[in-house]
Parts: C-alpha cells; sequence; structure tokens
C-alpha cells in the first residue's frame, strides 16, 4: 500500500464549503500475482462516507450500462488485487483511512491514508 516509514499517505484537497467533495482513488496490494488477499478499510477519524466501487482505470467514468462497455474492457480483464474506492465528505475536516491487509496469510498489514483540506473555512466577512 505504501512504502513509508510512516505508513501514511496524505493527499491534499482544496475546501469548498459550498460543494460536496468526492474522491475516488485506488488502493494496489502487491505482489499483483499473489492470491488470497483482503482489504479492510475503516474510517478511523473525520466524517466522510466510503464506497467500494468496481474496478476502472482511473480518469474513466463507468459506463452507464453494461452494453456500452467497449471492447477493449470485454477482452481486459481487470488486475487482481486493486481495489477501488470513492470517499465522500460530510465535513471538511482531517480525515483518515486505515487499510488492513492478510498479506502472507495471517500476518496483517496496516497502512493509513490521510485527507488534509487547504483553504480557508469561511470566507464570509464577520463584524464585531
Amino acid at each position: 500500500l505504501n512504502e513509508s516509514e510512516e505508513k501514511e499517505k496524505k493527499i491534499t484537497l482544496q475546501r469548498d464549503e459550498e460543494a460536496t467533495i468526492s474522491y475516488v482513488f485506488q488502493v494496489e496490494l502487491l505482489p499483483a500475482n499473489a492470491t488470497d488477499l483482503t482489504i479492510d478499510c475503516l474510517l478511523v477519524s473525520g466524517n466522510a462516507t466510503i464506497e467500494t466501487l468496481e474496478y476502472r482505470k482511473l480518469g474513466e467514468e463507468p459506463a452507464a450500462s453494461s452494453s456500452e462497455t467497449s471492447e477493449t474492457s470485454e477482452t481486459e480483464e481487470p488486475p487482481k488485487n486493486v481495489y477501488t474506492y470513492r470517499i465522500t465528505f460530510v465535513e471538511q475536516n482531517l480525515t483518515t483511512l486505515s487499510f488492513i491487509s492478510n498479506f502472507s496469510g495471517t500476518r496483517r498489514i496496516k497502512d493509513n491514508l490521510m485527507f488534509a483540506f487547504e483553504g480557508a473555512r469561511h470566507t464570509d466577512v464577520i463584524d464585531l
């Protein structure tokens, strides 16, 4: 998931209090040819909802129906051990996710992903 010593990866997003922010990301468990790997995604801090999505190449929108898939996607098998998630932030505050995998049988590996927000919380003028 992440090879840093801190086992933590940070994604910084621009705060927009007038919009709902969603972010789609993927987690890959290595080695790619490993079998019987599982991963659990847990919300550690913050206020957000997390959905598990079907695999798709990042940057591509999912097809509206299965009949609209291209020929290449029919012949191309999705990579194993790649998991796609969408996080939707209820509040645009620091949010941390924890991923736990059963790598190497019973040995469990834990990594974290942090979402931080830049920008002012309030843009209105406050009269005192």
